[in-house]
C-alpha cells in the first residue's frame, strides 16, 4: 500500500521463474514457470482480482524466464525456456485479450532472464537476457507495436536476470540490477521516447 506489505491470497499452483504483468495490486496476471519436482514448465495463467486468484486460459506455448507487459484484460508474453534446461527455446510471442491468447510475430532473438515494459498488448517493450549456448547475456532491446517486433537502442549494460517497470507502453521504461556473466550489478538505465533520449545512471 505504499508503506508495507500485506499477506493476501495465494496461488492455486505454487511455482518459480514465472513472469507477470499488470499496472495495479489489484489486477495482475502470472504467466507459466517452473514446478518441482521433477522439473515441469507450465502454461498455467493465473489472474488476481484484489480477493482471488483464478485460473484462465493457458498459454499456447509453455515456457519460463520469459518477458511480459501488459495488463489482465491486455498483455504479451514473449521468449522464455520451454525446457527445464536453462536455455533460450523460443522467439514466440502470444497476447492475450482477457479471455484467449493468440500467436502473433516472433521476437527477433530468443532469450531467457529479460523483462518486459508496457501497459497494452499493442505497444511495449523486452530488453536484456541470456541465451545459451554459447553463453551470452544481451543488451537488446526490442519494441513491439502491436504488429511486428523492432530492434531499438541496445541497454547501456548486456545483463540477465534483470528487473524493469514501465506503465507506458514503450515510451518510458526502467531497468535495473542483474548478472553481466562475471559480476552482479547494481546500474540503473532509463528509456525515454525510442530512439531519442535514453541515459544511464550508476548506482
Amino acid at each position: 500500500n505504499g508503506s508495507s506489505w500485506s499477506e493476501t491470497h495465494e496461488l492455486n499452483t505454487g511455482r518459480s521463474r514465472g513472469t507477470s504483468a499488470g499496472i495495479t495490486s489489484t489486477a495482475a496476471l502470472l504467466m507459466g514457470g517452473r514446478t518441482d519436482p521433477p522439473p515441469s514448465i507450465q502454461a498455467d495463467v493465473e489472474s488476481y482480482n484484489g480477493s482471488a486468484w483464478s485460473e484462465v486460459a493457458e498459454l499456447n506455448t509453455t515456457r519460463k524466464d520469459a518477458a511480459a507487459f501488459g495488463t489482465t484484460t491486455s498483455a504479451m508474453i514473449g521468449t522464455g525456456a520451454t525446457s527445464s534446461t536453462d536455455q533460450a527455446g523460443t522467439v514466440n510471442a502470444e497476447t492475450w485479450n482477457g479471455t484467449a491468447w493468440t500467436e502473433v510475430a516472433n521476437l527477433n532473438t530468443a532469450r531467457i532472464e529479460l523483462t518486459g515494459s508496457g501497459n497494452s498488448d499493442s505497444a511495449g517493450m523486452v530488453f536484456g537476457g541470456f541465451s545459451s549456448p554459447p553463453d551470452t547475456q544481451h543488451d537488446k532491446t526490442e519494441s513491439w507495436n502491436g504488429s511486428a517486433w523492432t530492434e531499438v537502442a541496445d541497454l547501456g549494460t548486456a545483463r540477465q536476470a534483470i528487473s524493469g517497470s514501465s506503465t507506458q507502453g514503450n515510451v518510458s521504461a526502467l531497468v535495473a540490477a542483474g548478472y553481466t556473466g562475471t559480476a552482479y550489478v547494481a546500474s540503473t538505465e532509463e528509456w525515454e521516447v525510442p530512439g531519442v533520449t535514453k541515459t544511464l545512471t550508476v548506482s
